[in-house]
């Protein structure tokens, strides 16, 4: 573990990820910065990172608290906890992250998890404020977009499609027992971790305990279906917003950092091919600010 001379903060958020998403992360690591959010971040890492990632890292004055953990010594510990995982690279890496947040539970008011394919576009301290000391989990979108809560049952948690709820930020006192229910239900079930999450909410009965946040603020689906605009205020701060409905964007999801990825998803899924274009040129633009013109520099174009 290495960790820089920042205070500690009431907060973390917690990203685990190899070094195939790390312009995800790097970009992560410099907007909390850019941005001011007050949290701690937790990166649990590949062991080996790229050469002179490790000179960035320990270079930059960041101005939040850094935690930096290998994978390999919390995986030891993991496995043995849970030795019947379902063998895979990816299912290890998705498990190992809500563990690791049960494990700090004590540590935090309030924990996120970020996907490692997620870049922060601002503030988002309140969020964790909003639900610290309380028993409510923030997340992207919830199954309840097609079900009433009151009419959920085990039935539907059986039969629906998993959906995407990242990020999560909640209590981890509370929430560490759906976590560890997670964990302990893939050694027999091996579901993918949203699956699992969301069955585990409903198994723990926690499942009217979480709040949907926005998606478009999340910046999942509205790739596809909104229209995004840069904002520069006064300050010169740069932010990406939506319009018409102006909200300014928290976050992006997904590996529009890769030419390849954004030009298939820009050709087969799109109803208006130019203007998702416009999006992700906009969307490339931050991950290329926030990876080689901030404070921890990665070259992710020159790999």
């Amino acid at each position: 573990m290495w960790v820089n001379d920042q205070p500690k903060s009431k907060y973390a958020l917690v990203m685990c990820a190899s070094n195939g998403y790390l312009p995800g992360v790097n970009a992560t690591i410099n907007s909390m910065d850019y941005y001011g959010n007050k949290l701690d971040l937790h990166f649990i890492h590949d062991d080996i990172l790229p050469e002179g990632y490790w000179d960035e890292i320990k270079k930059a004055k960041l101005n939040y608290r850094l935690v930096m953990q290998n994978f390999s010594s919390q995986f030891d510990k993991f496995i043995k906890l849970y030795p019947k995982l379902y063998p895979n690279v990816f299912q290890y890496w998705s498990y190992l992250r809500y563990w690791y947040m049960a494990q700090i539970k004590d540590d935090y008011d309030a924990v996120g998890l970020f996907d490692g394919d997620q870049i922060l576009l601002n503030d988002i301290t309140p969020w964790f404020e909003l639900v610290s000391g309380t028993k409510y989990i923030l997340a992207a979108q919830h199954i309840f977009h097609d079900f009433a809560a009151e009419n959920y049952n085990e039935e539907i948690m059986n039969s629906v499609q998993p959906i995407c709820n990242l990020p999560l930020i909640g209590d981890p006192k509370i929430w560490s027992e759906v976590y560890i229910h997670m964990c302990e239900r893939e050694q027999t079930e091996h579901e993918a971790d949203m699956d699992c999450f969301n069955k585990s909410t409903y198994l723990c009965g926690k499942w009217k305990d979480i709040i949907e946040v926005l998606d478009c603020q999340w910046n999942c689906g509205y790739v596809w279906r909104g229209t995004l605009r840069k904002l520069i205020i006064k300050s010169g701060k740069e932010f990406l917003i939506g319009v018409p409905n102006t909200f300014r964007v928290y976050a992006i999801h997904n590996k529009w950092w890769q030419e390849g990825f954004r030009n298939a998803h820009c050709a087969k899924n799109s109803p208006d091919k130019e203007r998702m274009s416009i999006n992700l040129d906009l969307i490339f633009g931050m991950y290329k600010k926030f990876n080689l013109e901030y404070k921890v520099k990665y070259d992710f174009l020159n790999l």
